[in-house]
């Protein structure tokens, strides 16, 4: 590296360290002159010390942060870190202190259905509810049971077509009753006697047994009941079809129903048409919306603007890999769904960066979850430690410079390269200035 690199080595390291690097020290990225390992991501289990500072090594004149996690007596060298400690590792960022994370960042490591639909019932009515769906968890027909659940505002439980597991009835006597709409007309007339029996007052929603027709009559239930509002629209086949889940979970989140086809009679006002097979018939529907893209990973994307639009809170982002096998679960949760790569953030990391404003959370489903560093992406995302905007090569760790003691608390750091505020003038240093001027006299 040089005298250059060596001198920045000793400032980091020390001596007794830079000797030994003297020969073959090299820089591991700009800015970076030292020798520890990059932290696997932005969380320090053990104590955070203070930072570094680089300049020319962010985009958009932001100041680089290189900041120490620390652990006891681990065997490196000091660094910026407290008494008793050394450095474990560092994390890197531009403008934001990258010590401080406002996002909180949850898993749900979990690929069973029944386990993320009581999560879902848990979350959104964590107090329970007057009244509760039962519906037909076979494919389209689950859509139009979980948007009609958000319509009036009830948990829902999707049942395949047999009689109702005891352990159904038990939570719904126990926290969702005291009523109950049932919302599959392929059920068996078993389960409104199930219901009966145990005194649950309950309402079949619409007959038809297919699903174009049936989705009707529950969208012609809400307006005569509810009152007339938009719907989402899916096709039967493609991937609007395939898009059911996430579209049952836009319009539940919105309160609108579901339904299949877009020339299934309904009432009220416009239409959301999802996917492509939906959307190649806006030229019949003047006026409806299209909410398409070539894949599940953008038409989840684009739905959140309209979501925003109509007062749904996207504070809290769901994550979900593609073919998730619970993610009819999550449809009840009450929240639009993004759905990414398995492993990585492939689909949604353009959307997070520009919705991150109104994010205060993040959960993400499933075993398959993403790779390390597609989280720390994603911690940089919707924290701003702007980790995209790193530039420079190896080999440039000049300048670098300690972190002004003002500015090493949480939350102090200077986002940008302009220069430090000058330090007050102490009563000590006014004072050796005053014994100066007498000893000239």
């Amino acid at each position: 590296m040089g005298k250059f690199g060596r001198t920045a080595v000793l400032v980091a390291a020390g001596p007794t360290i830079a000797t030994l690097l003297v020969d073959d020290a090299e820089a591991r990225v700009c800015g970076q002159s030292g020798i520890s390992t990059k932290c696997a991501t932005f969380d320090c289990d053990e104590v955070w010390g203070w930072c570094w500072y680089a300049t020319g090594c962010c985009a958009d004149g932001l100041l680089k942060k290189i900041c120490d996690c620390c652990a006891p007596a681990y065997p490196n060298v000091h660094g910026y870190c407290p008494a008793g400690t050394n450095v474990k590792c560092i994390v890197e960022s531009c403008g934001t202190d990258p010590r401080m994370q406002t996002v909180s960042i949850s898993r749900m490591g979990t690929d069973n259905v029944a386990e993320i639909e009581l999560y879902s019932r848990d979350s959104r009515f964590p107090i329970g509810a007057v009244q509760a769906v039962i519906g037909d968890s076979d494919g389209l027909f689950a859509g139009v049971a979980v948007a009609f659940a958000g319509v009036i505002g009830a948990p829902v439980f999707l049942v395949p077509r047999a009689d109702l597991d005891p352990s159904v009835i038990t939570q719904i006597v126990q926290r969702w009753g005291p009523s109950v709409k049932i919302v599959g007309s392929n059920l068996p007339a078993s389960i409104d006697q199930q219901l009966t029996d145990h005194a649950i007052p309950n309402e079949r929603v619409g007959v038809a047994l297919d699903v174009e027709t049936f989705s009707g009559e529950v969208a012609a239930w809400v307006a005569n009941n509810v009152g007339a509002r938009s719907v989402v629209c899916i096709a039967n086949s493609g991937s609007s079809a395939a898009a059911a889940p996430i579209a049952s979970a836009f319009a539940s989140s919105a309160k609108m129903p579901l339904i299949v086809g877009p020339d299934t009679p309904r009432a009220g006002g416009g239409m959301y048409l999802i996917g492509p097979e939906a959307a190649a018939r806006i030229g019949d529907f003047p006026g409806a919306v299209v909410i398409d893209g070539e894949n599940l990973h953008t038409i989840s994307a684009r739905m959140i603007p309209h979501a925003r639009s109509m007062g749904v809170s996207t504070g809290t982002m769901l994550l979900t890999p593609l073919g998730w096998p619970a993610l009819w679960g999550l449809a009840g949760f009450g929240g639009p769904i993004l759905v990414h790569d398995p492993g990585s953030l492939v689909g949604v990391r353009d959307l997070l960066l520009e919705v991150r404003d109104r994010v205060s959370r993040v959960i993400l489903f499933g075993t398959q979850g993403i790779d390390a560093d597609s989280y720390q992406s994603l911690q940089s995302i919707v924290n701003r430690f702007e980790i995209h905007k790193l530039i420079g090569v190896a080999g440039q760790g000049l300048p670098v410079y300690s972190q002004p003691p003002p500015e090493r608390e949480m939350g102090r750091a200077r986002l940008g390269t302009d220069p430090a505020p000058p330090r007050p003038r102490g009563r000590w240093t006014r004072r050796t200035r005053r014994r100066r001027r007498r000893r000239r006299r």
